[in-house]
């Protein structure tokens, strides 16, 4: 009985041992979820990766020259009276909240572009664009606030954008 009990116990004690957590566990756990946040772009397992998937950019050409469009469907987000969306905009910028957007929009119509307008996406993303008559009249506009735009636009913009319809 007595050595039964004194095995029991040694039994106790190197399970008990075993279970503790050691600095290479740790190591290894951490390893593991720092390389599953970077390999996760934070929108995996929703509907909005399904939704910016189908956002596209094609090359076009006009007037000699190659024009990168990036295509995506989108509505107006604050519609006028007759308003409709324009076959082509230049995007001065991107916010997830409608408030910034605003801001942004009203600081280009202050400064001469009193056409930009807030475009939505069904995620929600708002894109401040520009609209353009055509594609030439896109490129041109996106050459212009490329070299002198009256207020700070942060990378990748701008840029030539074609709503899908």
């Amino acid at each position: 009985m007595k050595n039964s009990f004194l095995l029991l116990a040694v039994a106790l004690g190197l399970i008990c041992t075993a279970c503790k957590t050691t600095e290479a566990n740790y190591r290894a756990a951490y390893e593991q979820a720092k390389n599953g946040r970077e390999n996760n772009d934070g929108v995996d397992n929703t509907i909005y990766d399904a939704i910016r998937r189908q956002a596209t950019t094609s090359t076009q050409t006009v007037d000699n020259r190659k024009v990168d469009v990036k295509r995506e469907r989108v509505k107006l987000a604050e519609q006028s009276q007759g308003e409709k969306l324009a076959d082509y905009y230049v995007l001065a910028g991107q916010f997830k909240q409608l408030f910034n957007a605003r801001s942004l929009c009203k600081r280009f119509k202050e400064a001469g572009y009193v056409s930009a307008t807030i475009l939505a996406t069904s995620e929600p993303l708002y894109y401040i664009g520009i609209p353009a008559e055509n594609l030439a009249g896109a490129a041109k506009l996106n050459d212009t606030l490329t070299d002198d735009s009256p207020i700070s636009i942060k990378s990748p913009y701008p840029l030539v954008f074609q709503p899908v319809k």
